[in-house]
């Protein structure tokens, strides 16, 4: 078995240097771009399952990934 684990694309807040916590910011285009990115470096892996947190910009990056 081999597990992959990813860190959520960049947010509008990362940007801005503020803390996000558990409070939700999306995705900025960057962050967005780099998801896409991802998913084309690991597909070839063809991962079974995805499993991300219930925060927005998780969720975001899971989707754009799978």
């Amino acid at each position: 078995m081999r597990l992959i684990l990813l860190r959520h694309g960049e947010t509008v807040w990362n940007i801005d240097k503020r803390l996000q916590g558990h409070d939700n910011s999306p995705l900025s285009e960057r962050g967005i771009l780099q998801a896409k990115a991802i998913a084309s470096s690991i597909r070839n892996l063809a991962p079974a399952r995805a499993v991300a947190s219930d925060l927005g910009r998780a969720r975001q990056t899971a989707e754009i990934i799978g």
